[in-house]
């Protein structure tokens, strides 16, 4: 069983897809659950293979409400289950807490860094409500960096000696990798050079700081492209305005496969301002031997080979990009093709099997 708030595309649901191929490929049953009514087809190449159940509703509250007398009619039971997002671990929790969902083994999984959310209300909901309503119930509770795992003791002492709690990197799907990459460069009306950054348009992703940078930059015959939708994507687009960048900046939207845009980039960013460790910069590594990612968590600065920047300045982030254009990277590829190789779906779930069984 596996639980999402949406079918939108995200590092969360990046994750969830893959564990739901891997069970898939081992013969079992999956059951994918949305809080909210389809709007994207992210899940579409599973839909003939896998069960896609979804509410009627686009609020996550009423969603919760829906899927509660759902479950507590089918009365589910499962091995596993797997949640990755705050509000998903709650819920989940909480219904099995209740005994209206029967799960053998409810994985957990903290994609936020939620202590830091500038958004003091949500602050307070994420940190005061949800963590003690359903968390106690988690089997095990996975943190992507050792920097989650310190800022979750320091916060939560008492849940985190309560609950069993391991740090695991994200996984890489390879196999969708080696599959995508090979896909042909289509997109026109961008100069071929290009600099590309990805993800959800939010606030804490950072891309009104490298949107200044670029601009501070000022790179002749260079656009900078960035792939992905959100809420903040008015103020992007009026900064842009702003700072006459409209020929230059280009914001594509959702792109279906990021690979290509990232292997004939001059150079990947990954400029968030508060992050864990994005789905994003694995794949970007997996592409291009130029990648320049801000200091938001210290497992960044373990990963040899990328150009660290301070997280939410203009013009550290600036001097990196132009460090790293004027460099020869080479020599990354054999480091990141190592650090791939150590975040396979298998050492993932093999990882999860260790520590619940």
């Amino acid at each position: 069983m596996i639980c999402s708030i949406d079918d939108a595309v995200g590092g969360a649901e990046q994750v969830l897809k893959m564990i739901a191929s891997y069970f898939i490929q081992c013969g079992c049953t999956v059951d994918v659950y949305f809080l909210t009514k389809p709007k994207a087809d992210y899940w579409k190449d599973l839909k003939d293979k896998i069960n896609l159940m979804y509410t009627n509703t686009s609020s996550k509250i009423f969603g919760f409400i829906e899927l509660f007398f759902i479950m507590k009619k089918t009365k589910c039971e499962y091995t596993y289950g797997f949640t990755s997002h705050v509000y998903c671990n709650s819920f989940i929790g909480l219904l099995k807490q209740l005994k209206i969902i029967n799960i053998k083994y409810f994985i957990g999984r903290d994609s936020e860094m939620y202590f830091d959310e500038p958004n003091i209300i949500k602050r307070f909901f994420y940190c005061n409500l949800l963590l003690n309503i359903g968390y106690s119930a988690i089997d095990l509770l996975i943190h992507q960096t050792n920097e989650m795992n310190k800022n979750f003791l320091f916060h939560k002492k008492e849940l985190f000696q309560k609950i069993l709690i391991k740090v695991i990197p994200n996984p890489v799907d390879l196999k969708y990798i080696q599959a995508s990459e090979k896909s042909l460069f289509q997109y026109n009306g961008i100069a071929n050079n290009y600099i590309v950054a990805a993800g959800r348009l939010l606030w804490l992703k950072g891309f009104h700081i490298l949107i200044r940078a670029f601009k501070e930059l000022n790179l002749e015959d260079c656009s900078l492209l960035i792939l992905g939708d959100g809420e903040y994507k008015k103020e992007l687009n009026k900064l842009i305005e702003k700072l006459n960048l409209y020929k230059k900046v280009h914001l594509l939207g959702y792109v279906d496969n990021v690979y290509p845009y990232f292997r004939n980039a001059k150079l990947c960013v990954v400029p968030s301002i508060i992050d864990n460790s994005p789905n994003v910069l694995f794949q970007m590594i997996s592409q291009n031997t130029k990648i320049v990612a801000t200091r938001f968590i210290k497992e960044s600065e373990y990963i040899k080979g990328l150009y660290i920047c301070n997280p939410d300045d203009v013009h550290d982030l600036a001097k990196k990009i132009m460090e790293c254009l004027n460099t020869d990277t080479q020599s990354n590829r054999e480091l990141f093709d190592r650090e791939l190789e150590k975040r396979s779906i298998n050492h993932f779930i093999e990882a999860i099997e260790k520590a619940v069984q």
